[in-house]
């Protein structure tokens, strides 16, 4: 679902002015359409991963060991049932640290060329401004 809706927010004019450019089709998807939903993909899909990242302690149920299976374990052995889902509890904070760190590294890559586009443009705004002002100025004179 989080695929679909990046691939359907590029504008339809993005592929048609690709397309008029003689590009074929391939073409267009890998260098006018993913990057541009890839942007707007890897926000929910780090999240998503962070949740999956989060919820691996299902994983036990089907019998594949894991980070609190093994504290379980552990603290069945020793009787220290604190001790264990506290390290627990940082193992899964460090990790998910990790990820975090790693996904707003991507999305300020992604949105890089963005923000560069959106600097330019505001910069271009308020000197059209400045250019009224200063032809209003130049009229009360």
């Amino acid at each position: 679902e989080i695929i679909r809706a990046g691939l359907s927010s590029v504008p339809r004019g993005q592929v048609e002015a690709a397309r008029s450019l003689g590009m074929v089709p391939s073409i267009v998807m890998v260098k006018v359409v993913f990057p541009q939903a890839f942007r707007i993909m890897v926000p929910p899909l780090g999240n998503s991963f962070n949740g999956l990242l989060k919820t691996t302690t299902l994983v036990s149920f089907i019998s594949v060991t894991e980070l609190l299976r093994e504290t379980q374990l552990l603290y069945q052995a020793n009787f220290r049932v604190l001790e264990g889902l506290c390290a627990a509890a940082v193992y899964f904070l460090v990790m998910t640290t990790i990820w975090a760190f790693a996904q707003s590294l991507i999305e300020k890559r992604m949105n890089r060329s963005y923000a560069m586009e959106r600097a330019s443009r505001v910069s271009r705004r308020s000197a059209d401004q400045r250019g009224v002002e200063l032809t209003q100025v130049g009229e009360q004179r």
